[in-house]
Order: structure tokens, then sequence, then C-alpha cells
């Protein structure tokens, strides 16, 4: 059947093309012909064809799906049936994403024929938004565009992001912060503006999917129900994944721009939150990382030459730091459920390390002795020159790491014996 049907395409276009698209003639399942359009695409892909001749075949392919999806928009009973609809245009969707899975790197004519698609999309988007297929389908559109038309299809991102977080369910999320993933790794600064008007209204879109503690019964007397817990941190893991993404790929000053700035204390009492009192190491993880790429960017003493908002971020940060985070995080790993020989704990340990190293190597020795060995010394119960004694002779994160676990070790072993 499969092959009758591609010699079809090649050979008759739009008449072949239609009779799939009205494939419930044929008894095929929505997946068989998406599986069919994915192939055409990989054999057009693989051709020897020359790109004004897989060009033609590309739009040949591509039209009749325009058509039909104009048709089914402009129906008067679009919005009466929107579960027929919506079923019959994420189907011409996912069609057009599954064909491009044969132009890992297409040629500038056929990424011209893609381009033609996104408005088209995103009014399919736009019409039907409330319909959860449609975005699904319209989010594994996005990230094949991502990848054939490189940086093209930046300018084309935002508006379909918008519409994606503002109509989300809690069960698509995950799915347009996956998206979101994609678009920081893969594009980092240049996908500046796309992220910059994305980020805040994400995180806010996750916080109104977290279940609520008050509105449980018990949970006044401290009695939290573990499957909400569970909902809780699923939920908690878009919102850190998110802004570990933006602080790893060269987007930190998004944190700071004009629409996000106000937001930035919250941004950070929410990461603290995470490396404090999630026990989950990978949440521990993004979160630790994030505050170790801020203190490298924002706390160096050249951060004048490169921020806007220099003294204010650099100490409203040091003060965080030297007050909250670093204590903090030293009276968790002095806790008896925490537990040094761990591995998971033990990653946690070392990644504390580092971060205390990079403020020893940002801030100096000087001010690292004054503001942070007091602290360890306090938590630890040791006094203070054996760890400034210590501090001196490290020259690696690697080094603060181990010295951390020997006193950390210590502490330990004296509060049990």
């Amino acid at each position: 059947m499969c092959l009758c049907l591609l010699f079809l395409y090649l050979v008759h276009g739009h008449n072949c093309i239609g009779l799939v698209l009205r494939h419930d003639k044929l008894s095929l399942e929505d997946n068989d012909v998406l599986y069919l359009f994915e192939t055409v695409g990989l054999l057009l892909g693989s051709s020897d064809l020359d790109e004004s001749t897989q060009q033609s075949f590309l739009i040949t392919i591509i039209e009749p799906h325009a058509i039909s999806i104009e048709q089914h928009l402009s129906s008067p009973h679009l919005n009466k049936d929107h579960e027929h609809y919506g079923q019959l245009l994420s189907n011409s969707v996912a069609a057009i994403a599954y064909l491009t899975k044969g132009y890992p790197k297409p040629t500038l004519g056929i990424q011209s024929v893609l381009i033609q698609t996104l408005p088209l999309c995103h009014r399919v988007l736009t019409s039907l938004s409330f319909v959860r297929l449609i975005r699904g389908k319209v989010i594994i559109y996005l990230q094949r565009m991502i990848i054939c038309l490189g940086s093209k299809s930046l300018s084309y991102l935002s508006p379909f992001i918008q519409v994606l977080i503002n109509s989300a369910d809690v069960d698509d999320i995950g799915d347009i912060g996956q998206l979101l993933y994609q678009i920081c790794s893969k594009f980092k600064r240049e996908a500046y503006d796309v992220v910059n008007s994305s980020i805040l209204p994400f995180i806010q879109k996750c916080e109104l999917f977290i279940p609520k503690v008050d509105d449980i019964a018990n949970t006044a007397h401290g009695n939290i129900p573990p499957h909400l817990m569970t909902e809780q941190v699923v939920i908690k893991k878009h919102i850190f994944a998110m802004i570990s993404y933006v602080v790893s790929n060269d987007l930190t000053d998004i944190l700071v721009s004009a629409i996000n700035v106000s937001s930035l204390e919250v941004v950070m009492k929410t990461m603290y939150d995470g490396a404090l009192f999630v026990d989950d190491s990978s949440v521990k993880k993004y979160c630790l990382n994030f505050f170790r790429v801020i203190i490298k960017k924002w706390t160096s003493t050249d951060v004048g030459a490169s921020s806007d908002h220099p003294t204010t971020i650099q100490n409203g940060l040091l003060h965080f730091l030297y007050t909250n985070l670093i204590p903090g995080l030293l009276e968790m790993v002095r806790k008896p459920t925490f537990n040094v020989k761990d591995a998971n704990d033990f990653r946690v340990l070392r990644d504390i390390g580092y971060l205390l190293y990079d403020v020893f190597e940002t801030r100096g020795l000087e001010e690292f002795q004054s503001m942070v060995v007091s602290s360890i010394s306090v938590t630890m119960e040791i006094h203070p020159t054996d760890i400034l004694t210590s501090v001196t002779k490290v020259v690696s994160a690697e080094q603060m790491s181990t010295s951390l676990y020997q006193w950390i070790s210590l502490k330990k072993s004296l509060d049990t014996s």
C-alpha cells in the first residue's frame, strides 16, 4: 500500500494527496498517514534530485494540506465541532512536521517552502488554541522548524509561544518547557528576544498549576498528602529547569531586562528554595548551577563594565549569598538526614564546594575570610583559623569541595561520637 501511494505521490501529486487527506476511505489510521508523510520526506530528502525539483515536489505535497487547512479554518462549523476540526487540522500540521524529517539540513529553496507554512500553522493555533491536540502537534511542528530553519525561525516563534503559554494546561506545560529549552540551547544569545518575552509568562503559568496546600484538608496540621507534594515538585521542576537553561546558555542578562528585573528577587528566592528544601538531586543541581553562573557573571570585580545595573545587582546578590544562601546550604549539609556517603548527596556537597570556590575566586581571600569563613566555623564548629589554613591552600574548585567534605565529615563524626 505504502509503495503504491509513494509512487502516486510523485506521479499524480494533488489528487493522491487529497485521497490521503481523506484517508478514512483507505482505512488508514492517523499514525499510518503520518508515517507515510515521514517516509515521503525521507525519500525526497535523500534523493539525488536537484534543489529545484525537490522544492517543486515539496510544494506539491504541502499545498493540499494548506488548501485543506484554509477550508477547515473558514468552515462555519469550526467552533461548533472543535473536536472534529481539531483532529483534521492537527493531522495536517503534524503531516508537515513529519515531512521535514527528511531534511536535517535543508537547502535555502526547501527552507523558503517551509517558512511559508509558519503563518498558516499560527492561524491553526490561534483558531483552536483551547484544543490540546492542536497545541501538541504545533509544538512538534515548531521543534521541527527550529531544526530545519535554524535562526530563520526565531522571528516567528514569539507569537506561537505566547499563545501556547496562555492556553496551556497542566498536561502540556512541560512540552512548552521542552520547546523553550530547545530554543535556549540551540540559539543561546540569538534567542534573547524570544526567551526574554517568554520566561516570566512561563514561570507564572507554572505557578498557577502548583497545587496549593492551603486548599487541601489536613495541611494546616502539616499533613501534606504525598501525591500533592509529588505534583508540586513536578511543576516546580519546569521552573527550576527553565531558569537554569537561561543562565547556562549565555542568556543571564534576560533576568535583569526591563520587563523581568522586577521579578529578579522572586527568581532568586525560588532557586534558593529549590536548592535547600526540594528533596530532589536534579533540582538542587539546577538551582546550584544557577547561583554559580550568576556569581561568576555578577559578582566579579569588573562587573561594572558589562552590567546596566552593577551596583544594585552586585550588592543585592552578595547580601543574599552571605546572609541567606551560604548559611542555609551549610546548615542543610550538617543535618543528620544529609548523608555524605550517598551518591546523590555527595554530588550536592561537591556542587556546594564549587559554589564556595566561585565566591572565593571572584571576591578574593579577604572578603571570603570575613563573610564566609565565619559561617563555616559556626556551622561546623571548627575554629576559623583551621578553616582559613585550608582555604589559603585551595587553588581549584575540586580542592574547595574536598575541604568542605572534610569539614562536614569531621562535624558529623563528632555529632555521632
